[in-house]
């Protein structure tokens, strides 16, 4: 009987893999650890409640304390964080809106409070245009057209200004703060009107006798007004228009 010969069965052994274990490096274990404490540290420092302005301290402010409280609250109610509170942009507005104030700080204290120091500006003169009248402070600055003293020199210009604008250089204010101190004095006469015919640098005095002093703002006003006071007594009884100081060798009057 003849041999059948089948096809043998091959059977192929394949090993199995290995299943893959998901390992993370510590490098990324860091990253995130340090991603996570960066989220907690900026939550804390800018949404949480600990670092928003509860106390605001308002010095120097003086009449306008509910007028710069109102301001400072409206900012708050926007940004309340303290990191967030624009701070130097509030200074500025506060600035621009009151003129009376020459200077305007904002500090804040961690963690919940603000100071505001307000400095005002002290009058030295009255700033005069044909019916408008403007104090002046030691810097020159318009600062207030509102309840005006009698009690401090005025000078007539004919030239338009606005709160806030610079009326007169700080040399100038020297100038007529120390005449108006020490004319009265060495000359024995009332100032009636005190005015600028063109540029700062010349200045009328008007006296009650009915004429005027020309006196030049660059020069020493104390050696001006003693040269008056040495004329005044070789004039006595002469009617006179007016008396020019500007030039230190000579004195010429009309």
């Amino acid at each position: 009987m003849p041999r059948v010969w089948r096809n043998p069965k091959v059977y192929t052994f394949r090993p199995e893999k290995e299943k893959q274990k998901f390992e993370i490096s510590t490098a990324t274990i860091w990253i995130l650890l340090m991603l996570l404490l960066l989220t907690g540290l900026v939550y804390f420092f800018l949404f949480s409640n600990y670092f928003k302005i509860k106390n605001v301290y308002i010095v120097g402010a003086d009449v306008f304390e509910n007028e710069i409280s109102d301001i400072i609250q409206q900012n708050i109610a926007q940004k309340s964080n303290i990191f967030l509170f624009p701070d130097k942009l509030i200074e500025q507005r506060i600035s621009q809106d009151y003129s009376v104030f020459s200077q305007v700080t904002i500090t804040k204290g961690i963690p919940n409070a603000i100071k505001v120091d307000l400095i005002k500006r002290e009058p030295i003169l009255i700033y005069s245009h044909q019916d408008k009248n403007f104090l002046v402070d030691q810097g020159g600055i318009a600062f207030e057209s509102k309840n005006i003293p009698n009690n401090l020199p005025k000078v007539d210009k004919d030239q338009e200004i606005n709160l806030g604008d610079k009326a007169f250089t700080q040399d100038f204010v020297s100038f007529v703060k120390k005449l108006w101190d020490i004319f009265p004095v060495k000359t024995h006469l009332k100032i009636v009107k005190i005015q600028v015919p063109e540029t700062d640098f010349v200045l009328e005095v008007f006296v009650e006798p009915g004429w005027k002093a020309i006196f030049d703002t660059t020069k020493d006003c104390q050696r001006q007004v003693d040269s008056l006071a040495l004329l005044l007594p070789e004039i006595s009884g002469q009617k006179i228009e007016y008396i020019d100081l500007r030039l230190e060798e000579k004195i010429y009057y009309k």
